[in-house]
């Protein structure tokens, strides 16, 4: 049996690897320049180059790691 064939496959994408803990929810600021909404690969790419930009960036996802 091959490595690849080890690795349970799932159509909603189910890994053989732990999901990672959930950071605290943090209460939401009054304000902020950027809502940026998803923390996947692009929303956690834009959120970081607006706070370098020197933006105040809140990043909204529904669940972390899901």
């Amino acid at each position: 049996m091959s490595a690849i064939n080890a690795i349970p496959w799932s159509p909603l994408g189910a890994s053989p690897w732990p999901r990672p803990r959930c950071p605290p929810v943090a209460p939401l600021p009054a304000r902020a320049d950027v809502a940026v909404v998803g923390a996947g690969v692009t929303g956690l790419s834009a959120a970081l180059r607006l706070v370098e930009a020197g933006r105040d960036v809140v990043i909204l996802d529904r669940a972390f790691g899901d």
